[in-house]
C-alpha cells in the first residue's frame, strides 16, 4: 500500500555455545552469530536397522502426523524413518542413535543406547520424564540411569525473546502447567523468570502430556498427543503463578513466549524440526504478536 513500509523478518534457530537460540530479525544482515552449528544434521534418505531387518526404512521429512515410534515406544510427528509396508516407525533419534551419550545434568556418567532396558524391564522410568521406559534407552550403570531416546537430547538451555529457560533435575515449586508439586517434582523442569523475578516451573512431562490432556485427543496407540506448534498458549497454563504475576502487563506476551518454548521443547521430543519453525514464525507464532 502507498505510503506503508513493508517490513520483512527472518527467523533464525541456532545452536551457539550449546544454547538453543530462537530469534528474529527485521533484515538478514542483523544476524551475524560467532559460533553456529547445525541444528539438525543431514541424515541419510534410506537406511537398514536391526529392529526392521525385512524392509529398509526410508527418511520421512515433511507433514507433521502424529505416530508411534516402534522403538522408544513414545509419540512422534513428521521427520522419522519408515516403513509404508509394514507401518513401522522410528524418530530419527532412535533411527541413527549414537552409541553413547552425556548429558549436561549428569555429568560424568556415560550412557549406552539399548534395545531395551536392562531387568527387571517392566519397573523402568525415564529419568527425565518419569514416565515408563518400554522399548529404546540410553541406560547408565553408575547410578542406574535411564532416558527415552527423545528425553536425552532436550538442551540445558532455550533462549527465546532474550528469556532463558534452563532444564533442571527437580521442580522447587508447583508447576506452571498442571499447577501440582507432586512425584513429577522430583523429575526434570524448565525454569525461566517473570519479570518481577518469580520463578516459574514447568515439568518435561507435563509438556509432553499437556496437549492431550487439555484436547481430549489420544494419539494413535492410546497415549499422549502431539502439541501441535501452531497451537496457542493453552488454555489454563500458567494459572499457578501469584495473581499478582498474572495481572500484570506484560503476562501476556510471557504466556506467548512460554507457549512457543513448549511447542519447541516438543518438537524435540517428537523429532518435527518443522514445528520448531512453526511455533516463531507460524499462524499462531511470536512473529505474528
Amino acid at each position: 500500500m502507498h505510503g506503508q513500509t513493508k517490513m520483512h523478518f527472518a527467523c533464525f534457530i541456532y545452536i551457539c555455545n550449546d544454547i538453543l537460540f530462537i530469534s528474529r530479525f527485521e533484515n538478514r544482515e542483523e544476524f551475524k552469530p560467532v559460533t553456529m552449528t547445525k541444528l539438525f544434521e543431514d541424515p541419510p534418505p534410506k537406511i537398514s536397522h536391526p529392529a526392521h531387518p525385512a524392509h529398509d526404512l526410508i527418511q520421512v521429512t515433511t507433514g507433521g502426523t502424529p505416530f508411534r515410534c516402534d522403538g522408544c515406544m513414545q509419540p512422534g510427528a513428521g521427520a522419522g524413518y519408515r516403513c509404508d509396508l509394514c507401518h513401522f516407525d522410528l524418530h530419527t533419534c532412535c533411527a541413527l542413535p549414537p552409541a553413547t551419550i552425556e548429558h549436561e545434568l549428569f555429568k560424568g556418567r556415560t550412557f549406552e543406547f539399548l534395545a531395551k532396558p536392562p531387568a527387571p524391564a517392566e519397573d523402568t522410568i525415564c529419568d527425565a520424564c518419569g514416565d515408563g521406559v518400554h522399548g529404546f534407552v540410553y541406560h547408565s550403570d553408575d547410578p542406574d540411569l535411564d532416558l527415552h531416546p527423545c528425553c536425552a537430547f532436550l538442551r540445558k538451555h532455550f533462549v527465546e525473546d532474550s528469556r532463558l529457560f534452563e532444564l533442571r533435575k527437580g521442580a522447587t515449586r508447583r508447576c506452571g502447567m498442571c499447577g501440582k508439586s507432586g512425584r513429577r517434582r522430583k523429575f526434570w523442569v524448565y525454569r525461566t523468570y517473570y519479570d518481577d523475578d518469580e520463578p516459574v516451573d514447568l515439568h518435561v512431562a507435563c509438556i509432553k502430556n499437556g496437549h492431550n490432556s487439555m484436547s481430549g485427543a489420544a494419539a494413535p496407540d492410546g497415549g499422549c498427543q502431539i502439541l501441535l506448534a501452531s497451537s496457542p498458549p493453552m488454555e489454563g497454563v500458567l494459572q499457578s503463578v501469584p495473581r499478582r504475576t498474572r495481572q500484570s502487563s506484560g503476562f501476556e506476551r510471557f504466556c506467548k513466549i512460554v507457549g512457543v518454548v513448549m511447542n519447541v521443547i516438543i518438537a524435540v521430543i517428537s523429532g518435527n524440526p518443522m514445528a520448531m519453525i512453526a511455533a516463531v514464525a507460524g499462524p499462531d507464532g511470536l512473529l505474528r504478536g
